[in-house]
């Protein structure tokens, strides 16, 4: 546009040739995106048919739904998906040429993490039960991989004595564990969500723990052990 900033108009553009049909979208080709709603404009024939499919190689057919080429707005399913046009003359009678557009990227759907796990600590595969307690100030906690039909971006853990915290929304690990160091006693809530490529977060899993502090021997005051000496009377 006139002031030089990219704008979704001009999102998957292409030069118009003529006597080529070509596609262009408010969607670019295999980038991930979680709105289904597509809008697609064809050009290089006078009337399009046109058809949503999840094979590259289809080509639409006269028996599709018509339309003039100008902002076709369509939802596109969860998946992988191409759009494909027939181009005809004025009086759909001959057909100009095919094109497709894609692969479209949608999903719309939270990532899921289904468990998430603790043990006493790296060194000790010991497990501390959902609500469980432990002295250990280093537990380890993990969980198992979100599932999402687009790639994780990574994980937000968190661990708080509020029951309603939830993780921030901002990545701050990409594997599938953390270690994490207690210093004051309490009943804890760990929490872990997923973001996907396409931009979903995906609701909290979690449990819970109780940690109790051991106070180690260099803090305790040690005193000295007095013993009372007992006298007799000693009978003549």
């Amino acid at each position: 546009n006139h002031a030089g900033t990219e704008s979704s108009e001009a999102l998957g553009a292409v030069i118009t040739v003529a006597g080529i049909i070509t596609i262009s979208a408010n969607k670019l080709p295999a980038v991930w995106y979680n709105t289904p709603s597509t809008v697609f404009n064809a050009q290089g024939a006078v009337l399009y048919h046109y058809s949503l499919t999840a094979n590259p190689s289809d080509i639409a057919a006269v028996t599709d739904p018509l339309f003039d080429g100008s902002a076709r707005s369509t939802d596109v399913p969860e998946g992988i998906y191409y759009f494909h046009v027939m181009g005809r003359d004025a009086g759909d009678a001959v057909t100009v040429g095919h094109a497709h557009f894609g692969p479209i990227y949608i999903d719309g759907t939270a990532p899921s993490i289904t468990a998430i796990t603790a043990q006493v600590s790296a060194a000790n595969a010991a497990p501390i039960p959902d609500g469980g307690s432990t002295s250990g100030p280093t537990p380890l906690f993990s969980w198992t991989a979100a599932a999402s039909a687009s790639p994780i971006v990574g994980y937000s853990f968190a661990v708080s004595t509020d029951a309603s915290d939830i993780p921030i929304q901002t990545p701050n690990t990409t594997l599938l564990f953390r270690e994490h160091t207690f210093i004051q006693s309490g009943f804890y809530y760990v929490k872990v969500r997923a973001l996907d490529v396409a931009g979903n977060w995906g609701p909290p899993a979690g449990m819970s723990l109780n940690f109790t502090s051991v106070p180690s021997s260099s803090g305790l005051p040690l005193k000295k052990n007095y013993f009372k000496r007992l006298r007799f009377p000693i009978k003549s």
